[in-house]
C-alpha cells in the first residue's frame, strides 16, 4: 500500500511541477542553513498561494520539491550546510537520493547564541490534522532559524490536548536534521484543549534538562482557550516567577486575547494570525524576537551586498520615531511589493540609527494588521533592511483604517513594549497603491493619529486615490505620489527630504 501511495504521489508532483514550478522557480531564493554564504536576491520572494507550492519560509518541505539549480549544486558539492526534506526526513542534500526532494528554508538568518527553548504546541481537535502540519511546518522553520549545539541554542517539544505529552527533551537532540525531523514527525493527539497540563510539564522540562545561567523560553501556539484558565494562568506564573521568557502564537478568532497575554511575558510578545497557512507571516519577526529575548546575535547567512545604497551617507540625525505602514493587498502583486519593499529600505539610509537617534518600526495591512517590528527591534542598519525586505505579503483587502488605527490603539507607541520614546517626534509613513475600502473610516481613523501628534507622510502609487491621500497627510506636501511602482525611486529623495525636514524642524 505504501509503495501505492508513493507511487500517486510521485505522478502527481511530476505533473505538478512540470505546469507550475517553471512559472514560478525564477522568483524562489535558494537558502540555506547555518553560516555559510549560499545565494539571496535582494529581496526574497512570497507566493503565498493556496496549492502546496514552495515557498522561502512556508511549506517548502512538506509537499512539494525543488530541483537543485547548478548554483546549489555547486555548493553542495563544495560542502555547503544545505539540508533537503526528503517527505518527512530532513537529510544533508548532498545525501539524498531523490533528486527532487524539497530544500529546507528558513528564515535568512541564524542566531547565535545560547538558550534553552521549549515549543508547547496544541494540538487538540480544534485545529484539523492539514493546519496541524502547518503549525509544525512553522516550529521546524523557526528551529533551523537558530544555531543548534549543547553550547548553543537546544529545543524542546511539549504537545498537548486531553494531556501533554513530551515529544522531546532539550538534551535529546544538538543538530538541524535530527531536531527537524523529530517536529515534522510529531503526532496529532486530538481532545481539548488543557494548556496548563502542557506548560507545568514544561517547567519540569526545564528545570530536568535546562542548563543552568542560560535563558529559558517558553513559546506557546495555540488556537482556542483553555480549559480551565485558572490553572493556565497559576502554571504561566510559575514560569514567570522563575525567570522563564515566554511568548504566545495565537491562530484564529477562537482565543481570548487576555489568555494569549498570560501566556506571554508582555502584549509585545504577543503574536496573532488569522489562520494557519499564514503563520509563516509570522516567521521572521518571532525568530527574531525571540533571538533579542536571548541575547543572540543576528548573523545574516550572507552579508548585505545584496541590500542597495547600505554605505549612503547619513544626512538626518536626530530623535525621531518612524513607523512604516505598508498596503500588503492583493492588487499590489508579488513583484510590485517587492518594489516597495526596496523603496522603503532605501529611505532608511539617510537617517542615523540609535536609541539618541532615528528608529524605525512597521506595520503591514490587509483584511487584518500585522507588526512586523517594534523601535527597539532593530537598531542597526543591516538587520533593519534585513527585516524590512523580508516583510511577508498578506495578499489580502485594504483596510488603511484598521492600520492607522492599530498604530495609536495598540502598544506601538508604548515605551514600555515597543521602544517608543516619548520625547521623540513621531512619523507615519503610510505607503498604498489604491482607495481604502472604507474611505470614511479611513479619513476618521487618520484624523485620529494626526489628533495623538503624529505627523503622516502619505505615499500614493498606481492607482491610489489622491484625494484619500490629501485626506491621511498632515499636510498637502506630505502627500507624494508614483505613477507605477518603478517610478518611486524618482521620489525617493523627495520623500526622505521631507520626513527629515519634519523631524528636525
Amino acid at each position: 500500500m505504501k509503495l501505492v501511495y508513493g507511487f500517486i504521489f510521485s505522478l502527481c508532483f511530476v505533473y505538478a511541477n512540470s505546469l507550475i514550478w517553471p512559472i514560478f522557480r525564477r522568483t524562489i531564493p535558494p537558502l540555506g542553513i547555518g553560516p555559510v554564504i549560499i545565494q539571496k536576491p535582494t529581496a526574497p520572494s512570497y507566493l503565498n498561494v493556496d496549492s502546496w507550492l514552495p515557498t522561502p519560509i512556508g511549506r517548502v518541505f512538506q509537499r512539494a520539491g525543488i530541483v537543485l539549480d547548478d548554483t546549489l549544486k555547486a555548493a553542495v558539492s563544495a560542502g555547503v550546510n544545505v539540508l533537503c526534506a526528503v517527505g518527512l526526513r530532513i537529510v544533508p542534500c548532498r545525501d539524498r537520493t531523490d533528486q527532487n526532494a524539497g530544500l529546507l528554508a528558513p528564515v535568512p538568518f541564524q542566531c547565535l547564541g545560547k538558550a534553552d527553548v521549549i515549543f508547547v504546541l496544541d494540538s487538540s481537535g480544534s485545529i484539523g490534522s492539514l493546519n496541524y502540519q502547518e503549525a509544525l511546518s512553522f516550529l521546524a522553520n523557526f528551529a533551523g532559524s537558530f544555531q543548534i549545539g549543547n553550547d548553543d541554542f537546544r529545543f524542546g517539544l511539549v504537545i498537548f490536548s486531553d494531556n501533554a505529552r513530551q515529544i522531546f527533551d532539550l538534551s535529546t537532540y544538538n543538530n538541524h536534521p535530527e531536531l527537524l525531523e523529530a517536529i515534522l514527525k510529531t503526532p496529532y493527539l486530538l481532545g481539548n484543549t488543557f494548556t496548563d497540563k502542557a506548560l507545568v510539564m514544561a517547567n519540569s522540562l526545564l528545570t530536568t534538562t535546562g542548563r543552568p545561567g542560560v535563558p529559558k523560553v517558553v513559546i506557546t501556539l495555540t488556537d482556542g482557550n483553555s480549559a480551565n484558565a485558572m490553572l493556565t494562568f497559576g502554571a504561566a506564573t510559575a514560569l514567570k516567577n522563575s525567570g522563564v521568557t515566554m511568548m504566545s502564537i495565537g491562530v484564529g478568532n477562537n482565543i481570548l486575547e487576555n489568555e494569549l497575554v498570560v501566556l506571554a511575558k508582555s502584549p509585545a510578545h504577543v503574536f496573532t494570525t488569522d489562520e494557519y497557512k499564514n503563520l509563516q507571516t509570522l516567521l521572521y519577526v518571532t525568530a527574531q524576537k525571540t533571538c533579542k529575548e536571548c541575547n543572540g546575535v543576528v548573523a545574516p547567512i550572507e552579508d548585505d551586498k545584496g541590500i542597495p545604497n547600505n554605505d549612503a551617507p547619513k544626512a538626518c540625525k536626530t530623535l525621531a520615531d518612524i513607523i512604516f505602514v505598508l498596503d500588503s493587498s492583493g492588487s499590489i502583486g508579488a513583484d510590485n511589493y517587492i518594489k516597495m519593499l526596496q523603496f522603503a529600505a532605501n529611505i532608511t539610509d539617510r537617517f542615523t540609527l540609535g536609541v539618541n537617534d532615528v528608529l524605525f518600526a512597521e506595520i503591514i495591512y490587509g483584511a487584518v494588521v500585522q507588526k512586523m517590528f517594534d523601535f527597539n527591534d532593530n537598531m542597526d542598519a543591516t538587520s533593519l533592511k534585513m527585516a524590512i525586505l523580508h516583510t511577508p505579503y498578506l495578499k489580502q483587502a485594504t483596510r488603511t483604517d484598521r492600520a492607522l488605527n492599530y498604530v495609536i490603539n495598540s502598544t506601538m507607541l508604548d515605551p514600555n513594549y515597543s521602544g517608543a520614546r516619548l520625547n521623540a517626534k513621531k512619523i507615519v509613513i503610510l505607503m498604498t497603491d489604491g482607495a481604502s475600502d472604507f474611505p470614511a473610516l479611513t479619513k476618521e481613523a487618520a484624523q485620529k493619529v494626526k489628533e495623538r501628534g503624529l505627523s503622516i507622510i502619505a505615499v500614493g502609487i498606481a492607482n491610489a486615490n489622491m484625494d484619500e491621500l490629501k485626506n491621511m497627510a498632515s499636510t498637502v506636501d506630505d502627500v507624494f505620489k508614483a505613477d507605477t511602482f518603478d517610478d518611486l525611486k524618482k521620489i525617493a529623495e523627495k520623500v526622505t527630504q521631507r520626513t527629515c525636514d519634519k523631524i528636525s524642524c
